[in-house]
């Protein structure tokens, strides 16, 4: 049996079983407990200082040229923002299963633990909407689910890791 075939059978035999026991099911495969000790807090607290340097150093450098070429307009356009005529952001709707299920069936397929999602959106769908909803309602996004990881895609084997942008 794949490994595949295991995460799925896991799934559709736990579909039948209460949320909390889905739930208790839904963190072993995931591995939400596990955390990556590939990188020490100083190395990721670097990783991510370095990330923004970068990001930051791209803005400035965007709207220094921006400002370059008005400085050469005679006439500078005016772009007023438009009024806003949604409803306050101060509620927001409950996510329904059906949202979250046609979410899951949309989202293109990748080699990536979103795959074990994607293979049971029946499960998932029920599950990350309690979640979402849950969450919206206490105003509050529990901290174990606060952590990333974060891994530069190079595009080119050859470039160095360590450098943000060359």
């Amino acid at each position: 049996m794949s490994r595949r075939d295991y995460f799925k059978n896991r799934l559709l035999d736990c579909d039948t079983q209460s949320h909390s026991k889905r739930w208790l099911i839904v963190n072993e495969l995931l591995h939400s407990r596990s955390t990556d000790k590939t990188r020490t807090d100083d190395k990721n607290k670097q990783l991510c200082s370095t990330f923004a340097d970068f990001f930051v150093s791209k803005i400035v450098q965007l709207k220094s040229q921006i400002s370059l070429k008005l400085a050469f307009l005679s006439h500078i356009p005016s772009f007023p923002d438009p009024p806003n005529t949604d409803l306050p952001l101060d509620y927001l709707p409950a996510v329904t299963h059906a949202e979250v299920y046609k979410i899951l069936t949309f989202v293109p397929p990748k080699s990536s633990s979103a795959d074990l999602i994607k293979s049971c959106p029946g499960v998932f769908s029920e599950l990350i909407s309690v979640f979402t909803n849950h969450s919206f309602s206490e105003s509050c996004f529990p901290t174990l689910f606060k952590n990333a990881v974060l891994v530069p895609l190079l595009k080119k084997p050859s470039l160095d890791k360590s450098v943000c942008s060359v």
